[in-house]
């Protein structure tokens, strides 16, 4: 059917017409195939329909893989309990889970629209700065390390990560992604052993 409509749009309008449908060998196992079909004429003028036919069945198959393997990946992305995210080189997130948007306050549009440094406080900027050109982008990862992230209400959380990097098919970085671990309870619990060892010294 879809071959035919595609045929009788050609007729109609002369134009090359472009389609993949699925197609039965004789031993009846089927096949992929691109079909590229334009229309000429004969010596006599009447139309003579020229087809181009390719199998990519190997192509589709590839695609299936990889189409699954994002499914599966997505799935594991949303299910993370740690928080995940993905930015550009110029900071700009451009992939975050649930855990993170929660742990920011702020929902995918609004984060689509900051970089890191937007909930990173200030004093933060330069001690980042230096793990990117220094071992982000040399190593391709960096050691876990220590800030804060501002709340869009403002409060400020201290968190853990550890960053990596993303290249493209030429080897040139594109990209970021770390998981991030809010560490307030730790913190918590660090300052009352502070607190408790100065009150037993008293």
């Amino acid at each position: 059917d879809t071959y035919d409509l595609h045929r009788q749009k050609l007729l109609a309008t002369e134009e090359p017409q472009v389609c993949e449908i699925r197609l039965v060998k004789p031993d009846g196992t089927w096949f992929w195939a691109h079909i590229e079909a334009t229309l000429a004429r004969d010596a006599s003028g009447e139309p003579v329909h020229r087809t181009v036919l390719s199998d990519i069945s190997a192509r589709k198959q590839t695609k299936e893989l990889l189409l699954n393997f994002e499914e599966k990946y997505r799935k594991l992305h949303e299910s993370m309990r740690d928080a995940c995210a993905t930015v550009d080189m110029t900071g700009r997130i451009i992939e975050s889970n649930r855990a993170f948007q929660e742990l920011l306050g702020y929902n995918p549009e609004e984060l689509s629209r900051m970089t890191y440094r937007d909930f990173t406080p200030e004093k933060w900027h330069a001690i980042e700065e230096w793990m990117i050109t220094e071992q982000i982008i040399p190593l391709g990862f960096s050691d876990f390390y220590q800030k804060e992230y501002r709340r869009k209400d403002g409060t400020v959380l201290p968190v853990e990560l550890r960053a990596h990097l993303i290249r493209n098919a030429a080897g040139q970085p594109v990209a970021m992604w770390a998981i991030i671990r809010d560490i307030s309870e730790s913190k918590q619990a660090e300052q009352k052993l502070r607190d408790s060892e100065e009150q037993y010294r008293h």
